[in-house]
């Protein structure tokens, strides 16, 4: 799941997974789960403390899923998984939890969280791009200041997996870009 900044909100990425019964067959309900900043950060505190959110939805309600974001997803890709692969998405995202407690903005943000879920569902994908900083001086200089992984720039990395597993429910709006700018006062 990947929400575009709006005028209001950040860019941010989730990531869900199928429930199963003790025989491994879907319920028809998903697990979205979720890494915030506990409070807020921005150029000046690119770090806190880790916040991770669950939810379980009706598969059906996807499209509609809103998270914290109050807002549905910008874009949806589904991962076709079996038994065995969802279940180490979610040991996975759980060992995440346990042992990362520190939010940061750069080194372990919401896309990282998501990634390492993609990932142990058997997809080698990416979300680094470059994170640009407008300077207040006069010409608002624009230099960059770090890679980082980005919900766009992750969505479009699965989105470029030569794979039959990947399928794209809800496509991103025209004009996103995986760069971010962060601006100075």
């Amino acid at each position: 799941l990947t929400w575009c900044m709006s005028q209001t909100n950040f860019t941010h990425s989730a990531i869900g997974y199928q429930n199963r019964d003790k025989n491994g067959n879907p319920t028809g309900t998903l697990t979205i789960t979720e890494l915030m900043p506990e409070h807020f950060v921005d150029k000046d505190h690119l770090t806190d403390n880790a916040k991770y959110n669950q939810y379980t939805i009706n598969e059906a309600d996807i499209l509609a899923f809103q998270g914290t974001e109050d807002r549905p997803a910008n874009g949806v890709i589904q991962i076709d998984a079996n038994a065995t692969q969802d279940k180490t998405v979610a040991d996975k995202l759980a060992n995440m939890q346990a042992n990362n407690k520190t939010y940061d903005a750069i080194d372990y943000n919401c896309t990282d969280y998501t990634m390492s879920g993609i990932k142990a569902a058997g997809l080698n994908v990416t979300g680094k791009s470059t994170v640009f900083y407008q300077t207040s001086l006069p010409g608002n200089l624009i230099i960059p200041i770090a890679r980082t992984s980005t919900p766009v720039g992750l969505h479009n990395s699965v989105i470029d997996r030569d794979s039959q597993r990947v399928s794209l429910l809800r496509c991103l709006p025209n004009g996103y870009s995986s760069q971010i700018l962060l601006r100075g006062k």
